[in-house]
C-alpha cells in the first residue's frame, strides 16, 4: 500500500494529509488528474480489522473447506427438520 501512495505523490510518513487528499489532481503516473483514486491506491479497507493472522494458502484453502462443511452440515440439519 506504501508504495502506491508514494507514486501518487503523497507522504506516508506525515498522516494527516493522507485525509485530506485531492484525488481529482491524482498524478497516477499519467500525467495530473488522470489517475483514479480507487484504482491507484491500494487500501486495505475496514475489513482489515478482523484481521489476527496471515495464513499460509494451504492453511486458507483448509480453513474455507472446514467452514463451508459446516455450514452445509449446518443447513442439512435444519433441513431435516422441515
Amino acid at each position: 500500500m506504501r508504495d502506491s501512495l508514494i507514486r501518487a505523490g503523497m507522504d506516508p510518513d506525515n498522516p494527516r494529509d493522507l485525509g485530506r487528499e485531492d484525488f481529482s489532481k491524482l498524478d497516477a503516473g499519467q500525467g495530473k488528474g488522470k489517475g483514479k483514486a480507487w484504482k491507484d491506491i491500494w487500501s486495505a479497507g475496514h475489513g482489515v480489522l478482523n484481521m489476527h493472522d496471515i495464513p499460509t494458502v494451504h492453511q486458507l484453502v483448509e480453513n474455507l473447506e472446514k467452514e463451508y462443511q459446516e455450514a452445509v452440515s449446518k443447513e442439512s440439519s435444519t433441513i431435516a427438520k422441515l
